[in-house]
């Protein structure tokens, strides 16, 4: 499996239990550090953001925010 599609799965179980989205920034950051880029990351939770529910959608979009590095300092994952 891709690093992207893993990202996709992982970042799924999450929206599904309605975590937080401090929880998401650890799970950002391992992928970012097995190699994935943030253009990457953007494209792969673009493609969640399809068919998604308004609340779900809500948060891949501050999850794009983070992989954009559209964040505060606290928040940012890859380097812009």
């Amino acid at each position: 499996m891709e690093l992207a599609d893993e990202l996709v799965a992982t970042i799924g179980e999450l929206l599904g239990r309605g975590a937080a989205l401090t929880e998401y920034l650890p799970v950002l950051r391992q992928f970012r550090d097995r190699g994935l880029s943030a253009s990457a990351a953007y494209a792969a939770l673009e493609r969640m953001r399809v068919g998604a529910d308004e609340p779900t959608e809500d948060r891949i979009l501050d999850l794009l925010d983070i992989a954009s590095g559209y964040c505060g300092p606290g928040l940012r994952v890859w380097t812009p």
